[in-house]
């Protein structure tokens, strides 16, 4: 489990400065008309991370709760792929957005390789 923290702690501070650098300061996605999906989609991926990274401190999703927060984990999945196309039908990504949205997707896959097998885990226990 504690890799699983240490990559989630690393997808945090790339994910938080992601959004200061470049969709606050940089583009102002606020207060572009164009980004309204993208920033709601911002939101709910949000939710999902809250959901995923506050548990693992305090709690195991054990037996059929596995599968419940298996399910979070796939949508937030789902809504960063939503995301990223959302992204390229409406702005042209700066280079440095698009590497660290790249590098976001690595660790996010480190994240994953070491958190399936947890909840595998998790699914067999009462």
């Amino acid at each position: 489990m504690k890799i699983v923290i240490y990559f989630a702690l690393v997808q945090a501070m790339l994910g938080a400065f992601d959004t200061l650098y470049y969709h606050e300061y940089k583009l102002q996605l606020p207060k572009s008309g164009l980004a309204k999906l993208e920033l709601k989609l911002h939101a709910l991926r949000d939710f999902a991370y809250s959901l995923i990274f506050i548990t693992f401190a305090w709690f195991e999703w054990h037996g059929v709760l596995a599968a419940l927060f298996a399910s979070v984990v796939a949508g937030e999945i789902i809504i960063t792929i939503w995301d990223f196309v959302e992204e390229d039908l409406t702005r042209k990504l700066p280079v440095g957005e698009r590497a660290m949205h790249t590098i976001m997707a690595i660790v996010y896959g480190g994240l994953l390789a070491n958190l399936l097998p947890l909840i595998f885990q998790w699914w067999r226990q009462p």
